[in-house]
């Protein structure tokens, strides 16, 4: 007979990452049966946290839900706005990757527990002191100060990178204060993507040496800009990855990884974001929300990603059960789009080799949370309140997919 496991979410949904899909789907299944038997608690407690931040607002006579999240990321509603119009306009590209990653594993239609298979990655791994070499040289290659601040992090023994017993998992980099330099912890097991993770904390350990010439308060930035360095030195190393792909096959195994992380961090984060402003908006005129209202809507919000290529099925409509930051920080998500999209701007900047571009990037990076983030982007000749400075960044995008679709065609899937 079958046997039953008990797992916890973390290995669940690891197992929609598998080759097979009538594991995906398993898991996919009890995932949904698990929050679903839960949904009655779920939707209270949402309905609380909706209740609570509106109270508070009207406490602190904010005129709009999401303004305070807006303050607190010091960027304004119509930057927001402009940001959300531009990635929405912009979903049509994540269904034309669904259509693609359909065709490389031969299934139509896609479902959810499909949406994160594997595709047939590289086994290739990277020793750390080559990836170590990768990493400085992208640096370098982009400019000599910001190479010379990434390579005081392996001078200094400033990175964690072994796996040990007891060891959180994951990467991050903590600047505690421009009096302390940054440390960077990493969990490295040599996969391409594990040089990029090198080289995204290695961004915010740069970022952090940097704007040791501000002092305390002005340290720290807010979310909105806090992913520049990283997300930018990951897309130099990753560019130095794909150039340096010995096949077509590991290339495109790079791309797709890409664009998969890419999709994550901007579009399915506007859809969460589109989730909570209707509830937010609905609350303030009709009180309680359902749990069948929430799960229409998020798959609603979600199935906008996907156009005809994925097709989400009713019972994932309560995966929004499991996202932690709807509940805690309200509004929190758009901040990882606004990240992921700005530096994929400034990096189409960089590649169309603009004047000075290193040292402004420099300068940028310097000043820290002493300037809001657009203030700080006036030196880059941007204004994040017009839809084209967002649509530079999906450009990007859609360069890779191209790319990407053009290598499928060559390796005849």
């Amino acid at each position: 007979g079958k046997e039953t496991k008990t797992m916890s979410e973390t290995e669940l949904l690891n197992l929609l990452h598998h080759h097979s899909r009538g594991v995906r789907k398993t898991a996919a299944d009890a995932f949904s049966a698990g929050l679903t038997r839960e949904s009655g608690l779920f939707t209270d407690l949402y309905n609380y946290s909706i209740q609570d931040y509106a109270v508070e607002n009207k406490l602190r006579g904010h005129k709009y839900p999401e303004e305070r999240r807006n303050l607190s990321n010091e960027i304004t509603k119509e930057s927001v706005e402009s940001l959300v119009k531009a990635s929405a306009e912009g979903m049509h590209l994540a269904a034309r990757y669904y259509a693609l990653k359909g065709k490389i594993l031969g299934i139509s239609p896609l479902h959810e527990y499909d949406r994160y298979a594997s595709l047939k990655a590289t086994k290739r791994v990277v020793p750390y002191q080559e990836a170590k070499k990768i990493v400085l040289d992208a640096y370098y290659g982009f400019s000599k100060k910001m190479g010379m601040v990434v390579e005081e992090f392996y001078k200094n023994n400033w990175i964690d990178a072994k796996i040990r017993k007891g060891k959180r998992g994951g990467a991050f980099c903590s600047s505690p204060s421009p009096r302390l330099h940054p440390y960077v912890l990493t969990n490295f097991q040599g996969s391409p993507r594990d040089v990029m993770t090198e080289a995204h904390e290695l961004g915010h350990g740069a970022h952090g040496m940097l704007a040791r010439g501000q002092h305390f308060l002005d340290y720290n930035t807010p979310l909105t800009t806090a992913e520049t360095a990283s997300v930018f030195g990951e897309m130099l190393v990753f560019e130095s990855l794909k150039n340096q792909a010995s096949s077509d096959e590991e290339r495109l195994s790079l791309l797709t990884q890409k664009i998969e992380d890419i999709i994550a961090t901007v579009f399915r984060q506007i859809a969460m974001y589109k989730f909570e402003a209707r509830a937010h908006y609905y609350f303030r005129e009709h009180g309680r929300i359902s749990t069948e209202q929430l799960n229409a809507w998020w798959n609603e919000e979600q199935q906008a990603i996907f156009g005809d290529s994925l097709i989400l099925r009713p019972e994932h409509g309560c995966w929004w059960m499991y996202i932690p930051h709807i509940i805690h920080t309200p509004f929190y998500v758009y901040a990882y789009a606004f990240g992921e999209l700005l530096t994929l701007s400034l990096y189409a900047k960089y590649k169309a080799h603009e004047p000075d571009f290193e040292e402004r990037y420099v300068g940028l990076l310097s000043a820290g949370g002493s300037r809001s983030p657009e203030e700080l982007l006036l030196g880059f000749g941007v204004n994040v309140a017009d839809e084209n400075f967002w649509k530079e960044g999906l450009k990007v995008f859609e360069n890779f997919l191209k790319e990407a679709e053009e290598l499928a065609d060559k390796l005849g899937y």
